[in-house]
């Protein structure tokens, strides 16, 4: 089933929202999507599902969480996906929302930021290390696959819309606006989002392939990451 919290409800909404653009359909492999086979079904569910989310939005939260309401719409498109696709696949589809709805994000992307920058110092102070090259060619090759997906997102971003990411566009930056600003202009994207998204997922990749270099923790010490990368995995565990 769907974990939710009132965090974690917003997201759901945004995964939900962004598998509904067909912008997100290149991507999908980035992130990790199961159900390649079932996508166009998924898509149109999310679509109903966002639509009927966001017809409520005043009525998801009770007291600071979730509301009856915001578990039945839940209940519902798990339902609705389990005869869809199958129940085997709806649980599959489940858990793999319920993995980019953890609370590691904001670490992992700080850690990202300070391996770079660390990096990048002890190149200039040691450019002729051996020891430390793997990791500096792991960095290297993650930094060039990001730069290219997000060049990529801006370029999709330049595609007309079709009818759906017209209506999802909208729907993306009004929910949880107030009345006097739903009609400001905004240029935020549900596709930043999804290169969020992407970036995290990337990175939980990058963590696995820390693991096979030699001699790991003691290069992160040298670069002061050690406890850092030791908290993260722990929450990973």
């Amino acid at each position: 089933m769907f974990l939710l919290d009132g965090n974690q409800l917003f997201t759901w909404y945004n995964i939900f929202l962004v598998i509904g653009l067909d912008k997100s359909f290149p991507f999908l492999f980035d992130v990790g999507f199961p159900l390649h086979s079932h996508y166009r079904e998924i898509q149109h569910i999310s679509q109903d599902f966002v639509k009927k989310v966001f017809d409520n939005e005043l009525k998801l939260f009770e007291i600071n969480k979730p509301s009856p309401l915001s578990e039945t719409l839940f209940q519902e498109v798990y339902a609705l996906l389990t005869l869809q696709i199958g129940e085997e696949n709806t649980k599959s589809f489940c858990k793999w929302e319920n993995e980019l709805n953890r609370d590691t994000k904001k670490k992992l992307l700080k850690f990202w930021s300070r391996l770079r920058d660390e990096s990048r110092i002890d190149t200039d102070n040691h450019p002729n290390d051996l020891k430390i090259l793997p990791l500096r060619m792991l960095i290297n090759r993650y930094n060039h696959y990001l730069r290219g997906v997000y060049n990529t997102i801006d370029d999709v971003e330049k595609i007309p819309r079709n009818e759906w990411e017209e209506l999802a566009y909208t729907l993306y930056h009004r929910i949880g606006d107030s009345e006097k600003n739903l009609n400001a202009p905004v240029d935020i994207s549900p596709l930043d989002f999804f290169e969020g998204v992407i970036t995290y997922c990337s990175l939980l990749k990058l963590l696995i392939q820390l693991q096979t270099i030699p001699e790991i923790e003691n290069l992160l010490a040298r670069l002061g990451l050690d406890e850092a990368y030791s908290e993260i995995n722990q929450l990973l565990a």
